[in-house]
């Protein structure tokens, strides 16, 4: 679609926004309920579409909780390979998969705590704990379809922290700052992703600072992970950027093959790999906070604190 076409998005803007106002008034009235579980839930969202980290995020808040027994609430969205990165990456955390969250909470009554991925539009099931994901400058943003907004911004007061994903430099962290505190005055903490290691699907590669490499994903915000990897030192020489939880094609796969010494994913793309003779590296990454880390580890120690509370 031109940029100059994106008008005829308007209506279906505007009728998106209204459905959004009236079904926070019927909650906010009391008309809509949402109910409370014995568990803490933990509710990790965003207002806008796309990538914004949530699922790093996500996986951040279980390693600090591992002490605990959780349950990670997921909608499962087209092939639940978030879920399966969860699980395989940590398996002493339960993963529900399900669009009904409360059904699935309610079932998990026995548990220290739950997190309710994608979670902010969830309203059934009450939050204990609210965190908003953002990147970029979503709030400058239009409602879908002719935006990335899929809710409405004065909801971030509601948020007990706010966590604002690759900030590009801190002229940009403080007009985040300045914006979010229009809203809310939950504290702000700045994060991003940093190479840790390669895992290869089937053959080890020895790659080092130059080489070239293809490189495809499937991912809300693709640009992201093209970065970490030139920051990392590879010469990206072609890469596929698929839909969000996309998978490519054995015909795509063996096209990137033949250009390059190896092919880098993220680890949401490698989990839906099967075996393949092709080069295939993951890249796994470090979850950062680099920026209110005194914010972000005070809300962690509210969090276990209010488990402590529910378990004795």
């Amino acid at each position: 679609m031109r940029k100059e076409n994106v008008w005829l998005f308007s209506p279906l803007a505007a009728l998106w926004a209204l459905a959004v106002w009236l079904r926070h008034k019927l909650y906010c009235l009391g008309i809509c309920k949402s109910k409370s579980v014995r568990p803490l839930v933990i509710s990790v969202g965003s207002i806008a579409v796309g990538g914004v980290g949530k699922t790093p995020l996500v996986m951040k808040l279980i390693e600090e909780l591992s002490l605990y027994k959780g349950t990670l609430l997921t909608r499962g969205y087209r092939g639940a390979d978030e879920a399966i990165m969860v699980k395989r990456k940590y398996p002493f955390m339960e993963v529900a998969i399900g669009k009904n969250r409360l059904k699935k909470a309610i079932e998990h009554q026995e548990k220290d705590f739950l997190i309710m991925d994608d979670g902010w539009q969830q309203r059934k099931l009450k939050a204990d704990v609210a965190i908003a994901v953002l990147s970029d400058d979503v709030l400058s943003s239009k409602y879908i379809p002719q935006g990335r907004l899929r809710d409405m911004p004065i909801r971030l007061k509601e948020a007990d922290l706010v966590v604002i994903t690759h900030p590009k430099d801190g002229k940009e962290k403080e007009k985040w700052k300045e914006k979010i505190h229009y809203y809310t005055d939950a504290p702000v903490v700045f994060a991003e992703y940093k190479f840790s290691k390669i895992i290869w699907l089937n053959q080890e590669v020895d790659l080092q600072a130059g080489d070239e490499v293809a490189c495809f994903c499937g991912i809300g915000s693709p640009h992201f992970f093209l970065e970490l990897i030139e920051k990392s030192g590879y010469k990206i020489v072609t890469s596929l950027i698929l839909g969000d939880h996309d998978a490519p094609s054995y015909e795509e796969l063996e096209n990137l093959a033949k250009q390059v010494k190896a092919i880098l994913c993220t680890e949401k793309d490698f989990v839906k790999l099967e075996k393949s003779s092709f080069p295939i590296g993951m890249i796994e990454v470090k979850y950062c906070v680099i920026d209110g880390c005194d914010s972000f580890h005070t809300s962690i120690i509210k969090i276990k604190k209010e488990i402590e509370r529910r378990r004795a």
